[in-house]
């Protein structure tokens, strides 16, 4: 279990070795699989689908996952999976404009505060080293 573990983290770890690991194992396996670089897309569809919402906050925390299901997730049921989303930075801005809408008001308001970071990124740095 630690060496699928540490395979399924290991950046250089290939995409077939990343998918078969999905196969059978720990939700902890695939929340690991779910952030390597070199996951498949069709791995991270995969993924996307999982029963754990841990994992498929992890989907969207990787580069490499398809906007098509970013933008899918952007509904998913559970507010966990859509707060992950509202607080990263490398979500495309229109995906972040979409989340402004979210039902849940800590979504909403998480999408908005990361939007408004993306566009001053210097001036709230700024604004917390006047704080010290």
């Amino acid at each position: 279990m630690d060496n699928e573990l540490f395979l399924a983290n290991d950046p250089n770890t290939s995409a077939i070795t990343l998918d078969s690991l999905t196969l059978n194992c720990t939700t902890d396996i695939s929340e690991a699989v779910a952030t390597n670089p070199n996951a498949a897309e069709g791995t991270l569809r995969d993924l996307s689908n999982h029963l754990d919402p841990n994992v498929r906050a992890a989907v969207t925390d990787n580069s490499a996952t398809p906007i098509e299901v970013l933008t899918a997730l952007c509904n998913d049921e559970h507010p966990d999976v859509r707060f992950a989303m509202a607080e990263n930075f490398n979500l495309p801005a229109e995906l972040l404009q979409k989340l402004l809408g979210d039902d849940n008001p800590f979504v909403a308001s998480r999408a908005s505060a990361t939007l408004k970071r993306l566009k001053f990124p210097n001036s709230i740095k700024d604004s917390f080293l006047n704080q010290q």
